[in-house]
């Protein structure tokens, strides 16, 4: 198995791996996270099984907004059919019984007449290829000193991520602030609103020029400050999340950042994030999670979108990449954001062929904004 990471630089670093200690030393990295009480499912394709993407679901079974249960298995067998030869499906989970979830999904894969390879059982750090406790307990997770857990944990680095406790760490890594940090951020926000009534002007048309002048400079500023060892300062924070309140402005962006793949944009995007307060970072969040999927990054990707719809559950663009997502859509797409679109959200509803995303949609989020229970990682295989 190879298994291909894109590094900070833009180029690409090849791990080679090998049986099913490689698979599972692969699937933390890939995305991002250790998973918990999830079905992943890792594609394969080619004669030397390249890796990715790799898909995780939760245990329970979601249900849509007050409709039936939704179909196990539909997304994964979509993924399966547009990116695999061959899957490896991993549950881990701490019960003392098999999911039903499990046997749904593998039900649903055969008939989509997708080849699995293996099929593996984490409890804690016992590995078998039955439930444990069947009589079949064929080994361990590999442990933090396997040379293929370290070549894998090197590959990361070089790709500027970290491999994060639980999906819950991943949350935490974008969250905004709170207590007195909060009132600091509100606080540099009407600041920042200030700065910008001298050039923007307070009465007739705005100067979107010196809108975007300014924009770009202050991008420019914080992806140099995000490569150094300083990092932003809050004001930089604070006066980029509210220039990106424009949606013009905020389109812009999101074609640089679609098209410019050496810049930190990942570290700076998350460090505007992680300093505006939840109640304003609906654009902020929004950019991060369609620079994140860009990147391959999926399971960002949804955690930036959960927050988006926290703060407000009918954000378009956030439903329309969500679509792009459940559509099994390549991180390559993305890049037609950056030829100057008439609207980033007309390119997405284009890509995403205007389907429409009905409630019971599996692990949609809803209007309540609850959050998806799905996350796609690895997809830097799919860009090469």
């Amino acid at each position: 198995m190879v298994c291909h990471m894109t590094t900070t630089d833009g180029t690409t670093t090849t791990v080679r791996l090998s049986g099913r200690s490689g698979l599972l030393a692969a699937i933390p990295a890939m995305l991002g996270f250790h998973p918990q009480e999830s079905l992943v499912m890792v594609c394969m394709s080619g004669p030397r099984r390249r890796l990715g993407p790799v898909i995780r679901m939760d245990l329970e079974e979601p249900r849509g907004q007050g409709g039936p249960p939704s179909p196990p298995g539909e997304q994964l067998r979509l993924y399966a059919g547009r990116y695999s030869d061959e899957v490896a499906l991993v549950c881990y989970s701490r019960a003392k019984r098999r999911p039903g979830l499990y046997d749904k999904v593998v039900e649903s894969l055969e008939a989509g007449g997708t080849t699995i390879l293996d099929q593996v059982f984490v409890r804690g750090d016992r590995v078998c290829s039955s439930w444990p406790g069947r009589g079949d307990n064929s080994g361990r997770l590999p442990g933090a000193r396997d040379p293929q857990v370290l070549a894998m944990n090197a590959a990361s680095a070089l790709s500027g991520r970290s491999i994060l406790v639980d999906r819950q760490a991943l949350r935490d890594s974008i969250a905004g602030p709170v207590g007195r940090a909060a009132t600091q951020a509100s606080r540099a926000l009407h600041l920042a609103a200030d700065a910008l009534v001298g050039p923007v002007g307070t009465e007739g048309p705005v100067d979107s020029a010196a809108l975007e002048e300014m924009t770009r400079v202050n991008i420019d500023r914080a992806l140099a400050e995000a490569a150094g060892s300083s990092g932003l300062p809050a004001s930089r924070c604070a006066l980029i999340a509210l220039l990106l309140s424009d949606v013009q402005i905020r389109d812009h962006v999101i074609a640089r950042a679609v098209e410019e793949m050496e810049p930190p944009w990942l570290p700076m995007l998350i460090a505007v994030a992680r300093a505006t307060p939840d109640v304003d970072a609906a654009p902020i969040c929004a950019v991060l999670s369609v620079a994140a999927y860009r990147r391959g990054d999926g399971a960002l990707a949804q955690v930036a979108l959960d927050r988006v719809l926290k703060a407000e559950p009918d954000y378009r663009l956030a439903h329309l990449m969500l679509g792009v997502m459940a559509a099994g859509l390549p991180p390559s797409n993305l890049r037609g954001l950056g030829q100057d679109p008439p609207s980033v959200q007309d390119v997405l509803s284009a890509q995403e062929g205007g389907l429409p995303w009905p409630d019971s949609t599996p692990g949609r989020t809803g209007a309540s904004g609850q959050e998806r229970t799905d996350d796609l990682g690895g997809g830097n295989d799919l860009d090469q």
